[in-house]
C-alpha cells in the first residue's frame, strides 16, 4: 500500500519532471506539503495564470509538466493556459484539489464552489485528452497512470481532480507503471510505404516543411539524419521556428506565406513534393491565407496518420512514417536544389540620436543573441518581428504562435530558467502582454533567474491598431524601467534611441544576478512590415 500523493509524486519523478508550478490553496495544501517533502521543486507564482503559462512552456521544452492549483478560484484561472496547451499539444498534468467527500455531505455551500461540484470537472474534460476524479481508492492508481499515459502519447494536457480528504488516502501500489507503445496498423503502413515511395520517386523538386510535432515527439535528430542523407532543403513553419538549428546548411528559412520573405515563399511553393512533417495548417502558419501551397504538393505526416495525394492512411504513427523516410533509397544519391539561404546577420550599427523603431530593435537583437540564449516570445508585433531574426546554433525560440494568448513569455521564462539554469533568458513582450503577467518578474527573482526582458512599448495593443483602432486599444503607459525600484532588485533602462539600446543590452548581458528590464519606447503607430501586411489580411475578415 502507498499514499495517493506519493504515487502522484513518484510517477512524475519517474518521467523526469523536476518542478511543479502553481499557487497553493486550502483544498490542495496537504499535497503541497507532500511536494515540499519530496524531490520535486515547487515554483509558486504570483498568480495561477502565470503558473499555467509556465507549466505549458515547461511541457513544450521538456516533454511533460505538472501544474497544481486549488479548486474553483485557482482552477478557473488556468482555463486559458490549459486551452492553449491543448491547442498547441503541450502535455501538462493539471492536478486540482477539491472539497472533501465527507464535507460535501455536511454542507452544500462550500467556498470556491460555483454551480455544482462537477462543474469544474466538466469544463476541463473539454480541454484535456483525459480527465478523472480521484474519489475511488480502487481505481485511483489506474486513473493516475492513465493520465500520464495519455499526456505522453497525445501530447495534450490531462486533468486529475482530487478531493482533499483523498490525497493522504491509502491505495494499492500498481504492479507496473509502464505502458505498451501503440503500434501503427500494419496494412495501412504497408500501403502508405508504397504510395510514399512512388510519390518521392516521381518528384522533380522536393523539400521538407518542418512542423511543431517534430519537437513535441523529439524527432529532430531523425529528421536531420534523413534530410542530410537525401540533401533535402528544410523550411520551418512559424510555430516550428528553431526546432532545428537555423544555421544548419540545409535550412532555408521560416515559411510565412507571402507576408514576408517572397524568396522563401517562392522557393518552397515551387516544389512539387513537400514533406509536411507535423506541420499544422493554421491561419498564422499559412501567413493569414497568403500561402499558395496546395494539397497536391503536400505529403502530410501527422501524429497518427499519413496523407498522400489526398488519401489518408489512418493509424500510421509519426514515428513509423518517419522511419519510412529513413529507409527510403532514392533513384539518385541526393536531391538537387538551388534554394538560397536566409540572411544570418543584419549588420546593425547604432545611430546616435535616432528614434527607436520596432524594425531597428529587432535588427539589433538579431546581432545581440548568441547560442547561449533561450528566447521566450509573446504574441503581437514582438512575434512577427522576431520571425526573421536568425536563431544561432544551440539557441532556442518559444512562442504560442497558434493559440496566440497574450501574457505567455514572462511566465515561460520560469520554465526555461528551471530547465536550463546555464542558459541566458531573453523575454520579448509587448507592453499590453506585460501588464497581464509581468509581475512574475518577482517569481523569477525569487528563484534566482536573471532574464533580460525587452518590453516593446507602443502604448497599447499595437497588433490591433492597424486592424481596427480605437480608444479600446489604449492602456496606461507604465514606467516599466522603474520596476526594479518597486521590487528592490534588478536594473531597468528607458530606451528611446539606438545608442541607448546598445548600451542597455551590453549592461544586461553582463548582469547575471538579477533581471534586467528594457522599456523600449517606440511611436504609437510604429509597426513592423510583417504586421502591416498581416493586419491588412485580418482587416479584410472584419
Amino acid at each position: 500500500m502507498m499514499i495517493l500523493a506519493e504515487l502522484l509524486i513518484e510517477v512524475l519523478l519517474q518521467r523526469n519532471v523536476g518542478h511543479v508550478f502553481g499557487v497553493p490553496g486550502d483544498f490542495v495544501l496537504s499535497f503541497y506539503k507532500a511536494l515540499e517533502d519530496s524531490d520535486l521543486e515547487i515554483i509558486n507564482t504570483c498568480d495561477e495564470q502565470g503558473a499555467g503559462f509556465a507549466a505549458d512552456a515547461y511541457a513544450r521544452m521538456h516533454g511533460l509538466s505538472c501544474l497544481c492549483v486549488t479548486y474553483g478560484v485557482g482552477a478557473y484561472k488556468v482555463v486559458n493556459a490549459i486551452a492553449e496547451a491543448y491547442a498547441e499539444k503541450s502535455p501538462v498534468v493539471l492536478i486540482s484539489g477539491a472539497p472533501g467527500l465527507f464535507e460535501r455531505e455536511q454542507c452544500e455551500m462550500i467556498h470556491h464552489k460555483s454551480v455544482a461540484y462537477d462543474t469544474q470537472f466538466k469544463i476541463f474534460s473539454e480541454l484535456t485528452c483525459y480527465s478523472a476524479v480521484l474519489d475511488n481508492p480502487e481505481t485511483n492508481a489506474q486513473a493516475i497512470l492513465s493520465a500520464i499515459y495519455h499526456a505522453m502519447l497525445y501530447k495534450r494536457p490531462v486533468y486529475l481532480e482530487c478531493p482533499r480528504d483523498m490525497f493522504l488516502s491509502k491505495i494499492k501500489r500498481p504492479g507496473s507503471m509502464t505502458f505498451k507503445r501503440p503500434k501503427s496498423k500494419t496494412v495501412s503502413l504497408l500501403a502508405a510505404k508504397k504510395a510514399l515511395y512512388r510519390r518521392l520517386d516521381s518528384a522533380k523538386k522536393s523539400a521538407i516543411l518542418l512542423g511543431t510535432d517534430i519537437q513535441r515527439y523529439s524527432f529532430q535528430d531523425q529528421v536531420l539524419a534523413f534530410a542530410t542523407r537525401l540533401g533535402l532543403p528544410i523550411f520551418s513553419t512559424i510555430m516550428a521556428k528553431s526546432v532545428i538549428s537555423e544555421q544548419h546548411p540545409l535550412f532555408c528559412g521560416v515559411y510565412q506565406g507571402h507576408l514576408a520573405d517572397e524568396e522563401i515563399a517562392d522557393d518552397l511553393e515551387s516544389c512539387d513534393c513537400i514533406l509536411s512533417l507535423g506541420a499544422w495548417m493554421s491561419d498564422v502558419n499559412l501567413g493569414i491565407y497568403s500561402s499558395k501551397l496546395n494539397q497536391k504538393q503536400l505529403v502530410e505526416f501527422n501524429s497518427d496518420s499519413l496523407v498522400i495525394d489526398g488519401h489518408c492512411y489512418d493509424t500510421v504513427l509519426l514515428e513509423d512514417s518517419l522511419s519510412l523516410l529513413s529507409d527510403y533509397q532514392p533513384k539518385t544519391p541526393v536531391f538537387e536544389s538551388s534554394f538560397s539561404k536566409p540572411l544570418t546577420s543584419r549588420g546593425f550599427v547604432a545611430e546616435e540620436g535616432v528614434e527607436m523603431t520596432t524594425q531597428r530593435l529587432f535588427a539589433c537583437l538579431s546581432q545581440f543573441i548568441d547560442g547561449n540564449y533561450c528566447v521566450l516570445c509573446d504574441v503581437g508585433d514582438v512575434l512577427f518581428s522576431s520571425l526573421s531574426m536568425p536563431m544561432p546554433e544551440r539557441s532556442q525560440f518559444l512562442s504560442p504562435a497558434y493559440y496566440t494568448s497574450m501574457g505567455f513569455a514572462v511566465p515561460a521564462a520560469l520554465a526555461a530558467g528551471a530547465l536550463y539554469p546555464n542558459k541566458r533568458l531573453l523575454v520579448l513582450v509587448g507592453d499590453g502582454a506585460f501588464q497581464m503577467t509581468g509581475m512574475e518578474l518577482s517569481t523569477l527573482q525569487r528563484f534566482g533567474m536573471a532574464p533580460i526582458v525587452v518590453v516593446l512599448n507602443n502604448q497599447g495593443y499595437g497588433t490591433e491598431r492597424p486592424i481596427q483602432d480605437g480608444k479600446f486599444n489604449d492602456i496606461l503607459n507604465w514606467d516599466y524601467h522603474r520596476l526594479p525600484e518597486l521590487l528592490g532588485c534588478g536594473q531597468g533602462f528607458l530606451v528611446k534611441d539606438e545608442a541607448r539600446l546598445v548600451h542597455a543590452l551590453a549592461m544586461a548581458d553582463i548582469s547575471t544576478d538579477s533581471f534586467t528590464i528594457l522599456n523600449v519606447s517606440v511611436p504609437k503607430h510604429d509597426h513592423s512590415p510583417l504586421l502591416k501586411q498581416l493586419a491588412a489580411g485580418l482587416h479584410d475578415q472584419l
